[in-house]
């Protein structure tokens, strides 16, 4: 239950939390990202109607400006005035009505007769006019007695300073209406006067369509356009942020996995190392529970042949003795190895230079390879190499390792050591030429008991590689089949300060 609940508690840890944590952020920035886009496509869209309905509005007001200017310094007469309004409206759609209107405002006649004798006192748009003698435009939409909404235009006729009459355009709401939809459909508009009322909308229903507006002023009118920001934008980053979940979840989940085979090999690894420990634990332990037994009848063996040999001279009795002789020094190697195996530290560590042990082994290395027509070089840093061993046992571990490259060049080869320090470690690499080691058998050289050779105990790699961690070192094996291998053997270098 416990080992459960840690591994739900890693899968959390490793791969659901960070890509919650990275959904998160990822989110907020697409969010973010997706909001302007669209902030960015309201304001587009405000500034399209800016143009547009600016434009309208100057237009109409430039027309009845230019109209009220040819009838400065006379009164204009009812037929040339209603001609050139009817003329005016039948030309552009977006007129519902042109009027003309007296000095007290009274409209007196015009493109139609919906406002004849309707008084404009009071209407806002009327007073801003005759009290600024000035062009006013309407920020509401007004009715024209048709039940048709619609925005006036008003215009004073100035003569000698003095107004004489107004020229009074109605510009028809669904006309406006219409040249929105044109102009950007599906878009949600609505415009609004400077007491924030709603006098115009147009597109799908604004106040449903979207939380947020985007704001800008119509220049040519006391309007304000406010364009709805779609929120589309909230779907888009939703739908990327659960990409995102999910791709980010499955990495994470390849890299739980990673971890937990990361874990479990370094578990496997650190099992063997420990069952390879216990196994040399108890052959030491046996070994040195039996070593006297077994060696002290073997020094009696030894000796009775001795002086059986010192009695029976015969040729055949002499190849029996040496046979037996043999053995026995076979024997007790094999118990000494135990012994290695069980306690390598027998002998006491001091600081030693590799290159004397090396300088040391060198004649015995070399003749044993003229013997073998083995070539033999060696390499060697200038300043010393000195690490803290037995200077005995590392002999024996080089001897031990330089045999087995012999053996395996059994037709002729090189062998080459070189001693060279890196990264405060002294190492020793003994290169060989020879037949090489399978993958398979490469992970088992160090197992005890373990051989590839005829007659072979099966102890020597093993006893090698205890020495070597007796002495904080490590030894490590490369192989190509058929091309040669090569075994690097580190120790930490002794600092000097150290060593005072």
């Amino acid at each position: 239950m416990k080992i459960t609940r840690n591994k739900v508690i890693i899968y959390l840890l490793i791969a659901i939390l960070p890509s919650l944590a990275g959904t998160a952020v990822f989110g907020h920035y697409t969010y973010k990202k997706q909001l302007k886009k669209a902030e960015d496509h309201a304001e587009w869209i405000a500034s399209i109607h800016q143009h547009q309905l600016g434009g309208l509005f100057h237009e109409t007001k430039i027309s009845l400006e230019t109209l009220s200017m040819t009838f400065t310094g006379s009164v204009p007469s009812k037929e040339s005035l209603n001609a050139v309004l009817n003329n005016l409206q039948e030309k552009d759609s977006r007129y519902a009505g042109l009027y003309y209107a007296d000095s007290d405002g009274l409209i007196k006649f015009g493109s139609n007769n919906h406002l004849i004798n309707k008084s404009l006192r009071g209407d806002e748009t009327f007073t801003l006019a005759h009290l600024t003698g000035k062009t006013s435009i309407s920020d509401k939409a007004e009715s024209n007695n048709q039940s048709m909404p619609v925005f006036s235009i008003i215009t004073p006729i100035v003569s000698d300073d003095q107004i004489t009459g107004y020229l009074v355009g109605h510009i028809r709401s669904d006309y406006v209406v219409n040249l929105i939809g044109m102009l950007t459909p599906g878009e949600a508009v609505k415009f609004m006067n400077s007491n924030q009322e709603v006098i115009l909308k147009a597109g799908p229903d604004p106040e449903k369509h979207g939380q947020k507006w985007v704001n800008d002023e119509l220049s040519t009118a006391p309007w304000i356009i406010s364009v709805a920001i779609k929120d589309g934008y909230k779907n888009e980053a939703f739908i990327s942020s659960i990409f995102f979940f999910l791709i980010s979840g499955f990495i994470m989940h390849i890299i739980y996995l990673l971890f937990r085979n990361y874990r479990i090999g370094k578990r496997s690894r650190l099992e063997k190392i420990e069952n390879d420990a216990q196994k040399l634990e108890l052959v030491g332990t046996l070994a040195a529970s039996t070593a006297h037994e077994i060696r002290n009848p073997l020094t009696g063996i030894k000796g009775l042949i001795q002086l059986l040999a010192e009695k029976y001279d015969n040729p055949q009795d002499q190849f029996y003795f040496s046979i037996i002789n043999k053995e026995v020094l076979r024997i007790n190697q094999i118990v000494s190895e135990f012994l290695i195996l069980g306690k390598p530290s027998i002998h006491t560590a001091e600081i030693c230079d590799l290159r004397d042990i090396l300088l040391d082994l060198n004649p015995i290395i070399r003749s044993e390879a003229n013997l073998k027509t083995i070539e033999y070089y060696y390499e060697m840093e200038v300043s010393p190499i000195e690490v803290l061993c037995s200077k005995d046992q590392i002999k024996q571990v080089i001897m031990n390792v330089s045999k087995n490259a012999f053996e395996s060049m059994a037709e002729g080869g090189t062998l080459t050591i070189k001693l060279y320090i890196q990264n405060m470690t002294g190492y020793i690499d003994i290169i060989d030429t020879g037949s090489g080691i399978t993958d398979e058998d490469l992970e088992r050289i160090f197992n005890p008991f373990f051989t590839s050779k005829d007659g072979g105990t099966g102890l020597g790699l093993a006893v090698c590689k205890r020495i070597v961690q007796s002495f904080n070192g490590r030894i490590e094996v490369s192989s190509e089949l058929g091309k040669g291998t090569k075994v690097t053997i580190g120790f930490p270098i002794t600092q000097k300060e150290k060593r005072l």
